[in-house]
């Protein structure tokens, strides 16, 4: 079976992608937790930031709650002499719809005044990692999963706990990454390395599949731009498999009311990204 996907290029684009729009009192840990390493005396930061739609459990049944949520939520760490910290309960959170966003401060989690939880939910969202100012590295999560954030409504079994950590490594700017608590205060052992623009998702390292079955596919497609090229990341259709995905452009400063009639393909690919 074949999947026609129409994308219209314009100057109104990101607008058309990008729509506007307490800590979690059951959860033990954070969902993200974030780490540095090697960047002695230096404050990094991290963004956080809500690409396209994103969902809220409501808790009930495992339903959810379109929240387009666009703020981005930004928590920095800073190291001693020694280059490293490994702060706990710093990072970010799931929050259910009828939480709020405000920071959450685990008491004794860590000294730094900068520390604690910020929301994160069913997204796809850009983490950028900076230093004064200035973009390190960056990498993509796909937490559109019915998975995320313990797997309660979905087949996959997971415990609570820091579920995911990642840590930035200075000179070379690298990040590593683990799916479990069980970190050594040095890089030994992580589970995997990511390089600039890297997309991870939550099925890759806690399920064996993913379930986006509670997110409507029509409002799935996040475009994201890698050294000013346009990409373009979109789910599985939710009712069926696609073999192929042709892909379509159109050119256009206004909307187009035939669309197909003025779109000319640009690529047929297999894969969920091109």
């Amino acid at each position: 079976m074949k999947l026609l996907i129409t994308l219209f290029m314009c100057y109104l684009f990101y607008g058309i992608l990008y729509p506007q729009g307490g800590g979690d009192p059951d959860a033990v840990e954070n969902e993200l937790n974030i780490q540095i390493s090697n960047v002695p005396n230096s404050t990094i930061t991290f963004e956080l930031i809500p690409l396209g739609a994103n969902w809220a459990n409501t808790r009930a049944a495992c339903s959810y709650i379109l929240y387009n949520d666009v703020t981005t939520r930004i928590s920095s760490i800073t190291a001693g002499s020694n280059g490293y910290d490994d702060c706990l309960f710093n990072g970010y959170d799931y929050r259910y719809s009828n939480e709020g966003n405000e920071r959450d401060v685990r008491p004794f989690s860590c000294a730094q005044s900068t520390a604690g939880l910020l929301p994160i939910r069913n997204g796809f969202y850009r983490l950028n990692v900076k230093e004064n100012g200035q973009l390190l590295t960056y990498v993509y999560f796909d937490w559109r999963d019915a998975g995320f954030p313990h797997g309660s409504c979905h087949s996959c079994t997971l415990g609570l706990g820091n579920d995911m950590t990642i840590r930035y490594y200075g000179l070379p700017e690298n990040l590593y990454f683990w799916n479990t608590n069980n970190i050594t205060n040095d890089r030994d052992d992580p589970d995997a390395q990511y390089v600039i623009g890297d997309i991870i998702t939550w099925a890759d390292w806690k399920c064996s599949s993913g379930d986006s079955s509670p997110f409507p596919w029509s409002q799935g497609l996040v475009l994201t731009t890698e050294v000013n090229n346009p990409r373009i990341t979109w789910g599985p259709h939710l009712t069926f498999q696609a073999t192929h995905i042709k892909v379509y452009r159109a050119a256009s400063i206004t909307p187009l009311s035939k669309p197909a009639l003025s779109a000319s393909l640009i690529a047929t690919v297999s894969s969920s990204t091109l």
